[in-house]
């Protein structure tokens, strides 16, 4: 019975010796003995196997469960991280819109917006402080000691942005600038109907300006842009368009966007975008990297020529400045209906005689001369501020070297402008006529072009200066004394021009604006991620707004990210 027991529980040992017929009963019973323990030893090393299987297998268990909770830390850290940079970019943009909304004194005395390293360079984001542990001032106040305690460590991972304009003329190298670009630069394609409609054929003249023009794609920009479908001489209409593979229309108006401009025949991307592949908003983002360069005042330039600087550089949609004077606030309207109301208005403002002068214009019109013509003072004749105006001053500019001629019962009275081009007050009186009057009513003036900003291809497009006039213009600038850039008038002071072609320009001229575009840059020292967007600010209206955007994270840089960076932030990493 044991044995057979045995066999019962035994391992191939047992059966092997069972198969065998040449085996004793004695030998087969000593050959079972001995294999009994056997059997129990491999019994027990199966047990081990199992519990080690069972072992690794939990083990498995635990890291898979380690990785997908290290996964879910690593996407809820890197979830919140983008969340920060998106709070930092909403944060930078309004930054950006309440400085644009300053008036131009105020931007001024906090550094300006063209270039200003101090505010717009690696511009840190302090956090709030957590709830319960006190108010913002307290933060504030608690920044020194923040500063400090970075300064003493290699890492500094706090939210920054900074704003720059990489400026690509053909009149100039490549400049990385930590400000805006002054939309006023540029062309406002509205100025070509305007100027077409005063002078048939001016449309296509100031367009020839521009680099890489054609008389054909002039003829059909403006076509595009025109209310009619009339073709001219070498445009197009929508009957050319229909005959396209794709058909279209002409749009008859002003594009939403300048890349609609790509539709017109005869424009090319490499002619609106330039032969060196801006992207589509006007940034210069595909660019072939190149390593700027750090002067001593903070400017980032490269000395390689710029080649092949597209039309998006030199036209705009958006150009526009607020009708308001340095300090912000609005300029007298000169054309009021009301003589008895402009009086006290002017008095507390400008010299008295300058005043009367433009009272009597108001009544009994201008004189537009070529030259300075003797007179009375305006004192001498009489004036009721109870008398009708009949008159509109229509530029500022006419009240230079003119004159008015009064009527009398004794006979006509020839009165001399206070503003003679000749006098040595001359520019500081018309500087503060231009700063605290306007003959247009509208609160915001569209369209005209910075004679201290545009290049030399926007300045040759206005109506009346010559190539040999606009390289003046361009040469003088660079040199002039900085109370000259507040008003226009250097170009008479200085004999560029003469006060006919001065009358005739300066309606189309500004030495300011308010609609600004930049690229506004989220980043840290350490880690990211790294957004960027490209925005059009219109600080002309109230409030101020963004009236175009482009996100351009996923486009390349054109220079390096440690170049936002200022030195000291730099160093730590």
């Amino acid at each position: 019975m044991k044995i057979r027991r045995a066999a019962g529980r035994q391992p191939s040992e047992l059966n092997a010796i069972q198969r065998n017929p040449g085996t004793t009963f004695e030998e087969k019973c000593t050959q079972r003995a001995n294999a009994l323990p056997l059997a129990r030893k491999s019994r027990r090393g199966v047990v081990l196997i199992v519990v080690l299987v069972l072992v690794m297998m939990l083990a498995l268990a635990g890291f898979g469960f380690l990785s997908a909770m290290s996964t879910e830390y690593e996407a809820a850290r890197l979830n919140g991280s983008m969340r920060q940079a998106r709070q930092t970019m909403a944060s930078a943009e309004s930054t950006l819109l309440w400085f644009a909304g300053l008036s131009d004194r105020e931007r001024m005395i906090m550094g300006g917006l063209h270039h200003n390293p101090a505010l717009f360079r690696g511009h840190i984001i302090e956090p709030l402080s957590e709830p319960g542990t006190g108010n913002s001032s307290s933060a504030t106040a608690a920044a020194p000691l923040v500063e400090q305690a970075m300064n003493s460590t290699t890492v500094d991972d706090r939210w920054r942005f900074s704003v720059v304009s990489l400026d690509r003329t053909p009149e100039q190298n490549s400049v990385l600038r930590f400000g805006l670009q002054n939309e006023s630069s540029k062309l406002n394609l509205n100025n070509l109907l305007r100027w077409e409609q005063a002078s048939p054929g001016q449309g296509r003249t100031s367009l020839m300006q521009l680099p890489g023009m054609t008389e054909a794609i002039a003829d059909s920009i403006l076509d595009w842009l025109d209310a009619d479908e009339q073709t001219r001489e070498f445009g197009a209409e929508t009957e050319y368009y229909q005959t396209l593979d794709r058909p279209y229309r002409s749009a008859n108006a002003l594009p939403p966007q300048l890349t609609e401009l790509l539709y017109v025949k005869g424009v090319t991307r490499q002619l609106l975008m330039g032969s060196d592949g801006p992207s589509s908003d006007g940034s210069l983002d595909n660019q072939p990297q190149q390593t700027p360069s750090v002067d001593a005042n903070g400017d980032l330039s490269t000395n390689s020529e710029t080649t092949g600087a597209g039309w998006l550089l030199l036209l705009t949609l958006h150009s526009a400045e607020r009708n308001r004077n340095r300090v912000g606030q609005p300029r007298i309207f000169l054309n009021s209906a009301s003589l008895s109301e402009l009086e006290p208005q002017l008095a507390a403002t400008l010299p008295a005689t300058l005043v009367r002068y433009l009272l009597l214009a108001r009544v009994y019109g201008l004189t537009l001369t070529a030259e300075p013509q003797p007179g009375v003072e305006p004192s001498a004749p009489p004036f009721a501020a109870t008398m009708a105006p009949a008159f509109r001053i229509n530029s500022l500019a006419d009240v230079i070297d003119s004159s008015v001629k009064v009527t009398t019962s004794s006979g006509p009275i020839v009165v001399q402008s206070p503003l003679q081009s000749r006098n040595p007050e001359f520019a500081a009186l018309v500087a503060s006529l231009l700063d605290l009057t306007s003959v247009h009513a509208d609160p915001v003036i569209a369209g005209r072009i910075n004679l201290q900003t545009a290049s030399e291809s926007v300045l040759s497009t206005i109506p009346g200066l010559t190539p040999e006039l606009v390289s003046q213009i361009v040469t003088q600038r660079a040199a002039q004394d900085p109370a000259e850039s507040k008003s226009a008038v250097w170009l008479l002071s200085r004999g560029i021009l003469d006060v006919t072609m001065f009358r005739r320009v300066f309606p189309d001229l500004t030495m300011g604006g308010d609609v600004f575009q930049g690229e506004i840059v989220v980043h840290r020292n350490v880690g990211g991620p790294l957004l960027r967007r490209n925005l059009i600010v219109d600080a002309a209206s109230t409030p101020p707004r963004r009236v175009h955007w482009v996100d351009l994270t996923d486009s390349p840089m054109s220079f390096p990210q440690e170049l936002l960076l200022p030195q000291s932030a730099s160093s730590l990493q």
